[in-house]
């Protein structure tokens, strides 16, 4: 199912576009994991938040970059062709940043997901998937709808908790370990950090697991499905 016959992708998705995700980026580094760094583009430059260059950095590194909206926003008060501006217009304006693809969005919070007019925007912006924060108990490798990405945990979820949602992929035979969180809440709290870099380790360097960025995960995915 999974490149080299892995029987699990494990993936990681971080909100904020704060100076923690590069710290965030370094952790991942050392447990191998990749990362999905969810930015908006008018936020470049802000004090305490991600510039540019670091955006471009973070991707050279092997982390994925991908879209918010332009601006944080609250969909609940826009309306249906300011959200799509916003969403393709967050999607134009980091490809010509990073001067490469931007295929991934994550949805701002709240986000309704019966309000459909949500979702078609982020498809005719042409984005391969689109990461909601719905929690999925087992988020198996066949994906319904590519615009409402489900998640499995949150990064601040214990130890225990992730044990049960990885056991119940194991147990399923394959599947998608999707972890999120934002790097603000996290990398300034010690013990919050290490219970991070305890669940990053115990999940690392198994041979039957491909790490990889939600946009690889997509197109893999999407290509399987399509051959």
């Amino acid at each position: 199912m999974f490149p080299d016959g892995a029987k699990i992708a494990v993936v990681s998705s971080w909100d904020g576009g704060t100076l923690a995700d590069l710290e965030m980026a370094e952790v991942l580094d050392i447990y191998g994991w990749k990362g999905t760094f969810f930015l908006s583009p008018e936020q470049f430059g802000q004090e305490g938040c991600l510039s540019a260059d670091q955006a471009r950095a973070l991707r050279e590194r092997g982390h994925e970059i991908g879209a918010r909206c332009l601006a944080p926003a609250d969909p609940q008060t826009l309306t249906a062709e300011e959200w799509a501006r916003q969403v393709a217009g967050s999607r134009e304006r980091l490809e010509q940043i990073l001067a490469a693809p931007v295929v991934s969005f994550a949805y701002p919070s709240p986000f309704d997901l019966d309000r459909l007019w949500l979702t078609e925007a982020v498809r005719a912006a042409g984005y391969l998937s689109a990461r909601t924060t719905t929690p999925a108990d087992l988020l198996a490798s066949r994906i319904e709808d590519w615009m409402r990405l489900p998640v499995t945990a949150h990064a601040l979820q214990d130890h225990m908790q992730l044990r049960e949602r990885w056991d119940a992929i194991e147990s399923s035979g394959e599947g998608i370990f999707y972890l999120w969180g934002r790097p603000d809440e996290i990398l300034d709290d010690t013990d919050l950090r290490a219970d991070l870099e305890c669940n990053l380790s115990w999940f690392c360097g198994r041979l039957d697991v491909w790490y990889c960025t939600q946009g690889e995960l997509a197109a893999h995915l999407l290509r399987r499905t399509a051959e």
